[in-house]
């Protein structure tokens, strides 16, 4: 449920983060595929080669955190500019792209190259998806590889 103001009852925005388990079922050039199951979907995710820990031998589990990009994501001003998205060793941010019948899908191009991560809408539940989402990945403890 959302936010009741007045009459009107607003949606409320997701946050996250949401982690999930993910095992490795396939490796490509630039990416690795994932899979994880929820509890209706599975989630696929081609995870870029470039945020995972070790991208010269994918993991066969990873962690991934997923959530809502915190801070502003414009700059200031009344003609105020995307930022860009944000990428470093083990995060990647995604704008979102396109609305799909069991998903929504973002986009992160780098060098020419564009990633794209469809979240399945059972992540979002109710909530309404955030314009920009962040992908962490992590390879947990007991060992991945």
């Amino acid at each position: 449920m959302g936010r009741i103001i007045g009459f009107i009852d607003f949606p409320k925005a997701w946050e996250g983060p949401v982690i999930l388990q993910f095992g490795l079922v396939s490796e490509h050039t630039k990416t690795a595929r994932y899979q994880c199951r929820l509890e209706k979907r599975v989630f696929d995710l081609y995870a870029p080669l470039f945020v995972l820990p070790d991208f010269s031998t994918p993991a066969s589990q990873i962690l991934v955190a997923l959530g809502k990009t915190l801070g502003s994501i414009q700059t200031i001003g009344f003609r105020g500019e995307p930022k860009p998205l944000k990428i470093g060793s083990q995060i990647c941010e995604f704008a979102f792209d396109k609305d799909m019948s069991n998903s929504k899908r973002y986009c992160h191009l780098l060098e020419g190259q564009r990633y794209y991560l469809y979240m399945p809408n059972e992540v979002f539940a109710e909530d309404l998806a955030p314009p920009r989402v962040f992908l962490r990945v992590a390879v947990p403890s007991s060992g991945g590889q």
